[in-house]
């Protein structure tokens, strides 16, 4: 079951066209080693930044699900995702993605950056903000 929550509808100050809430395949009951909450809480909601990453190098044709569809496929626990856009909605060619753990965000960073999507080698990295 996929769930899909618009919880940001207005960009922000960087240009995000918003966040989305998204729960992959089997729900909540994702593999601890990357990072999965079974019936918790979820750290991010306690420390927001450390499991959040930046994903640079991102197809112009990259949207906020073809992102999370990348990560959920290697079987990361996405919490949300955003690809940037301009003001006409034109993409920036990068995102943000928000993993349930800081572990499995800094799994990301070592096991994404490189990977390939939409035929561009993505850089991931901790997010700045």
């Amino acid at each position: 079951m996929k769930l899909v929550l618009l919880l940001v509808s207005a960009r922000g100050a960087h240009g995000l066209a918003g966040w989305q809430r998204v729960s992959g395949p089997g729900g909540r009951g994702r593999s601890p080693e990357r990072g999965g909450h079974g019936s918790g809480r979820g750290e991010w909601r306690d420390n927001f930044a450390g499991t959040r990453v930046f994903v640079e190098n991102l197809s112009y044709d990259t949207d906020w699900a073809g992102l999370k569809d990348h990560f959920l496929s290697s079987g990361f626990p996405v919490v949300y995702t955003s690809v940037s856009q301009t003001q006409d909605g034109a993409s920036k060619g990068c995102g943000i993605v928000q993993f349930e753990s800081s572990a499995a965000a800094e799994d990301a960073i070592r096991e994404m950056t490189g990977s390939e999507l939409d035929g561009r080698s993505l850089n991931v990295r901790k997010d700045a903000q």
